[in-house]
């Protein structure tokens, strides 16, 4: 045993095979098999018809990478940089890019350290420093690999398991209550920036998209965003939404599926169970949650505002600067949320800037130079995560931590 330069974690080498085989008891008794990549648990069905299933899926999310990929790719080469412009980012300038970049993935881990563990007389609280960690790297699957919103988030949850002991039944309404969080903050973040930029977006409408009118549709998606997940917010309120999902699993014929499904009634009540109780019982906690995934928008702010001074963009006024990296970073957002079947939004968020670059007169060479830059930036931290995804798995890392329930305890009071 070692302790890190943090202080806080404890390192010891353990082989794949010992974790493998200690992961996957439960899978072994339920007659399924478990694959790990680089930590990423992979439930599949041994029949030939989900593996079938599952390889369609694959082949469609590489496809939709693949696409975004080569869309990026035109994108670039056809407006011009590098034979029209030929630009220069200054090294202090990306340093500091770097630096500033680190924001959103502080505050995220802060607003998921409200409620990682779950809440209530037996949760503890989980250091800040591994869930920094954990969200570098999840985010790394998340925004590098097709189909990697799932697998990033099955990472998040196995590696806290894994590290605090912390159970999914307690960790897994953290997470969805953060992903609902995520989704409201960005609304909002977006509403913002639509109304700091109305009069622009109404005038240069036609010019910078081809047709008037659009400040109209970005707010119907707003409508009907908030609205999805409001409705998603009642049901996690009013509690069973999971067992209502695995009581239609239920209708199916399948023998095997109704043995699974009767397996998880105790789990998916117990889920249920805790999703509305920290819904209900937690308003100051839930505030909290806003409060730091809108400091996570605001940061991103704080970049855009760096990679356009690079670029020699900026007005001359500090306020003008400012609303114009908000309102370009706000709107870029939307798209790709919209794009968020292709990893990153990759081609399809690229290519709306070209139209919100339109609304200020900037030209397609300089639309191109900033993508490249920002895209450079996501990179370097997409490589951050698959290296400290490549750390975990040769590493058991647990916290030192006196709370942490032993695994004996831990198997007895699962549920």
């Amino acid at each position: 045993m070692r302790r890190d330069s943090l202080g806080i974690f404890q390192l010891s080498r353990e082989s794949a095979e010992s974790r493998s085989a200690k992961s996957c008891r439960s899978c072994a008794e339920s007659g399924t098999t478990r694959n790990f990549c680089y930590g990423v648990a992979v439930v599949e069905n041994t029949s030939a018809s989900p593996l079938l299933r599952s390889m369609l899926r694959h082949a469609l999310n590489a496809s939709l990478y693949l696409g975004g990929l080569a869309l990026f790719w035109h994108l670039v080469r056809s407006s011009g940089v590098g034979s029209e412009l030929n630009f220069e980012f200054s090294p202090v300038l990306a340093l500091l890019l770097l630096a500033v970049s680190t924001l959103p993935s502080y505050f995220d881990a802060k607003a998921w350290q409200v409620t990682a563990a779950g809440l209530g007389a037996g949760a503890k609280k989980i250091p800040l420093a591994p869930l920094i960690w954990l969200r570098i790297a999840g985010e790394g699957v998340t925004n590098g690999v097709p189909g990697g919103l799932v697998f990033g988030e099955t990472y998040k949850a196995v590696k806290l398991n894994e590290w605090f002991a912390a159970r999914p039944s307690d960790t897994t309404p953290g997470l969805i209550l953060m992903k609902l969080g995520l989704g409201y903050s960005q609304a909002l973040f977006i509403l913002m920036g639509m109304a700091l930029g109305y009069s622009r977006i109404a005038a240069e409408s036609e010019v910078a998209f081809g047709f008037a009118g659009v400040q109209w549709i970005v707010l119907a998606l707003l409508v009907a965003m908030c609205a999805f997940m409001g409705i998603a917010l009642v049901l996690f309120y009013l509690g069973r939404p999971f067992a209502r999902v695995i009581s239609v699993l239920n209708l199916l014929p399948q023998k095997s599926v109704k043995e699974w499904v009767e397996r998880q009634q105790l789990k998916v009540k117990t889920l249920d169970e805790n999703c509305s109780a920290l819904i209900k019982g937690h308003p100051r906690e839930l505030l909290m949650i806003m409060f730091w995934l809108m400091m996570r928008w605001f940061s991103m702010v704080g970049e855009n505002l760096i990679i356009l001074a690079g670029l020699q963009l900026l007005p001359s006024s500090p306020l003008d600067a400012l609303l114009v990296a908000f309102v370009i970073e706000s709107l870029g957002s939307m798209f790709r949320l919209i794009f968020f079947l292709v990893p990153s939004g990759i081609g399809g968020q690229d290519a709306s800037y070209f139209a919100l670059f339109q609304l200020y007169g900037w030209s397609a060479p300089i639309t191109g130079a900033y993508i490249v830059v920002k895209r450079l930036k996501e990179l370097f931290w997409i490589a951050a995560g698959f290296v400290l995804i490549f750390v975990t798995r040769f590493f058991s890392v647990q916290l030192s931590d006196a709370t942490a329930l032993p695994e004996e305890e831990l198997e007895r009071t699962s549920p």
